[in-house]
């Protein structure tokens, strides 16, 4: 069974994280979401609490067939985070999936994981990409290699069906559709 990681933080873009944790959940994946600090709650952007599964000093993110960082006015959280960033290094270098939405793609940008890959991130901060090698694309959501990338809150549940598709294939991702696209 494949296994997610997914990343919180004070002021993390709820939809953004949960929406996604949603549908990996129900396409029968594994989800862990991850504090970033050394406690289970966290409070989002619009005031929600959170209590996460883990905290990041409890996971391997070996274990994971793919990191997600969500996004939201809090993103710069994860530049706080040395041991955040020691272990999303190992995990890429090792050519694993990494998804990031809305801000959070500067963040793995500032990293290189983006350096001459194709990606997109929230309107306004292309520029954090740009100059850190990335090749911008004015799309809600993109692939390029090992990583994911989405604009925004908008593009939530179109990231989910990205690496959904990515990590079971198209034929789990159209049941999945089938089954929550009723309209």
């Amino acid at each position: 069974m494949k296994k997610i990681a997914v990343l919180m933080f004070n002021g993390v873009e709820e939809i953004e994280a949960l929406f996604p944790v949603d549908l990996f959940r129900r396409a029968n994946i594994l989800v862990d979401t991850v504090s970033i600090y050394n406690e289970k709650k966290v409070n989002g952007s619009h005031n929600i609490q959170i209590l996460t599964d883990k905290l990041l000093n409890e996971v391997d993110f070996n274990e994971y067939d793919c990191v997600f960082l969500p996004g939201g006015p809090g993103t710069k959280e994860y530049f706080n985070s040395q041991i955040l960033e020691e272990k999303l290094v190992d995990y890429y270098n090792q050519n694993n999936l990494v998804a990031a939405i809305c801000a959070a793609p500067t963040y793995i940008a500032k990293l290189g994981f983006l350096e001459s890959k194709k990606s997109t991130v929230f309107k306004g901060l292309e520029m954090d990409l740009i100059e850190n090698g990335a090749i911008y694309e004015d799309v809600p959501v993109i692939e390029d290699q090992n990583i994911i990338t989405a604009r925004s809150v908008a593009a939530a549940k179109d990231l989910g069906f990205a690496v959904i598709e990515y990590l079971l294939g198209e034929d789990d991702l159209n049941k999945l559709k089938e089954q929550i696209i009723n309209y």
